[in-house]
């Protein structure tokens, strides 16, 4: 059996190379520097997260890998389905429009947009930090309790 640590590390790299290949295939050219910033933002904000959660949380870590059987309920599954189709054709429609030059977005409102980001990655770690239950999928453990601290205060 592999370590949790080589699982999400191998977990981390096989959704970035398949964000790449989305992003780079679409665009038809590897110089396409805001994939390139988007792809660097996702590793560094995933790689501390994991690290992280080795340390502090490997619980937690080690249920979100188990997530891969997924939602339950037929309504949630196409919900997740929906969510999953939508955003890989945001990656493809992004790809195209570098490659056909549909539209120039200059590089303060991708340094705007990178900022964004970031801080919608921080407000999901503070609440794995504060809620070792948190998950994708709608489930209720028997040791879980209600969380009203963190970002999830009232």
């Amino acid at each position: 059996m592999r370590s949790l640590r080589t699982r999400i590390t191998l977990h981390t790299a096989k959704f970035l190379l398949a964000l790449a290949v989305v992003l780079f295939a679409s665009a038809g050219a590897l110089r396409y520097w805001d994939a390139w910033v988007y792809l660097g933002l996702q590793l560094v904000t995933m790689t501390a997260t994991n690290a992280y959660l080795l340390k502090r949380d490997p619980a937690l870590l080690e249920r979100r890998l188990a997530l891969e059987e997924g939602e339950k309920e037929k309504v949630q599954k196409v919900v997740m389905g929906l969510f999953r189709l939508f955003g890989l054709a945001m990656l493809v429609v992004a790809g195209l429009d570098h490659r056909f030059g549909w539209s120039a977005v200059p590089p303060a409102l991708v340094a705007a947009a990178s900022a964004v980001f970031v801080a919608g990655t921080v407000v999901i770690f503070l609440v794995f930090r504060e809620n070792t239950h948190t998950s994708s999928i709608i489930e209720v453990s028997s040791e879980q309790k209600v969380v009203s601290t963190g970002p999830l205060a009232k």
